[in-house]
């Protein structure tokens, strides 16, 4: 860990100086590096020995986000963990280790009650009874407990994404061990627990040691229908629930899902405000200067209902079709990003012709310049973030999103409280009798 890791920078983005020459020279040097596709976890950023200019930087979180998102997709074996005897992507698709990781409704079941140990089948609706074992991966691996993917509205509410087949893109939470110990093990599933508990504090990862820290992912799938090149996506089978409500019937489906987004957000030592990674799918949406058909895009579309990044208005029926939603990209992902990503997609295509891996993108690495500031947002770097099939509706800013990651999440706090949750939403999800509103 560099001094400035080690003692918390002071620094501001702008500190880190202008991406001068030598400092672009640097970042591309680091992209360059031929990338370790490796099943760990890494445990903390490594920024010993790169110099502290905000380009060098940007490299060396981008570069932890990827080995991040390869560890946690990599093929995983029965018992969740991954798979030492495979390479991501190798053969094409699998079950990946995040996707055996406990959902966030897995640990806050209505009502308040002690969750299954680790690695138990998966909590499921009543509709659902059918799904139990009954979820089939493309994988050679065995068949895994059943998946249901019931959320889809969007974060703060802002409304459903919907596709060009009319299907709502569903959401999954769920929560690395340490993160899922933490909960279990300080009784935070429990609204009063979490009330006498004092400060909320997730466990951080360490670069020595064996302490990974705590991780949450939220995945965006979409169903596969017409018009998708499944060869192009991770893939599912999983059981689609859509709870009941307002004219809607409850159901419970199977359907064919493709991955088209992923957050990754990690607790570390050296960045208590936690490190933010978000990744795509290539194909999502097109860049709002250069408006083209993608897989969340019609360029045929005409009428009022084809403004770009805008929310179909309630009532909301996922069980019947949708009106599609046009997104494109309003930020445009970073030079240095893009290069990073094409030396991982390189190595990931190199891995098997077939593998789907080579087809996603990071999006950005959100990380504080200033982790000293834990009462606030430790300046972040780059400042706006979104991911256009998670954020679709704030990427400009709204509902007082202002497309950041931990600017959202500063103001994560306990169920019913105002103390603060150390920039996680999880425990909102504590329930006694009834269901919280989620952000």
């Amino acid at each position: 860990m560099s001094e400035d890791s080690a003692r918390g920078s002071t620094r501001s983005p702008r500190a880190y100086g202008l991406a001068s020459i030598g400092a672009l020279a640097i970042a591309s040097t680091l992209a360059a590096q031929a990338p370790p596709l490796s099943p760990n976890v890494p445990h903390d950023v490594a920024t010993r020995g790169v110099p502290n200019n905000l380009p060098a930087m940007q490299a060396a979180f981008d570069r932890f986000s990827w080995q991040s998102f390869v560890a946690l997709a990599w093929p995983a074996r029965a018992d969740g963990t991954p798979d030492p005897g495979r390479t991501i992507g190798q053969g094409g698709d699998a079950s990946s280790v995040f996707e055996r990781w406990p959902m966030a409704e897995d640990v806050f079941v209505p009502p308040a009650t002690v969750p299954a140990p680790w690695g138990s089948p998966p909590h499921v609706p009543a509709a659902c009874a059918a799904a139990t074992r009954v979820f089939t991966m493309f994988t050679k691996a065995p068949a895994t407990p059943a998946g249901v993917v019931s959320e889809f509205a969007q974060a703060l509410s802002t409304g459903p994404l919907v596709d060009r087949n009319g299907e709502f893109v569903r959401y999954a939470v769920q929560l690395s061990r340490d993160a899922f110990d933490f909960i279990v093990n300080n009784r935070l599933y429990v609204p009063d627990a979490q009330g006498r508990f004092g400060t909320i504090a997730f466990p951080a990862g360490t670069l020595t040691g064996d302490r990974i820290g705590a991780i949450t992912t939220k995945a965006a799938w979409k169903v596969l229908g017409a018009g998708d090149d499944r060869s192009r996506f991770h893939r599912t089978t999983a059981w689609v629930y859509t709870p009941a409500g307002d004219g809607v019937p409850e159901s419970c489906v199977q359907k064919d899902l493709g991955l088209v987004g992923f957050h990754i957000a990690h607790k570390t030592q050296s960045r208590p405000q936690w490190i933010w990674s978000t990744f795509e799918q290539v194909d999502n949406a097109p860049p709002a200067t250069a408006p083209r058909a993608a897989t969340f895009y019609n360029p045929s579309c005409t009428g009022a209902a084809c403004t770009p990044n805008v929310a179909v208005s309630p009532p909301w029926d996922p069980s019947k079709p949708g009106t599609p939603t046009q997104v494109t990209r309003v930020t445009p992902i970073a030079d240095g990003t893009a290069a990073v990503n094409a030396q991982w997609q390189a190595a990931l295509r190199a891995v098997d012709s077939s593998s789907p891996w080579q087809y996603y993108q990071l999006v950005a690495t959100q990380w504080p310049t200033q982790p000293g500031d834990t009462k606030g947002v430790g300046m972040p770097a780059p400042q706006v973030v979104a991911n256009t099939v998670i954020e679709t509706f704030i990427q400009s800013g709204g509902r007082g999103a202002a497309s950041s990651c931990v600017l959202c999440h500063r103001g994560a706090t306990i169920f019913g409280s105002s103390t603060a949750a150390d920039y996680s939403y999880l425990l909102l999800r504590a329930q006694a009798a009834g269901r919280a509103r989620l952000p």
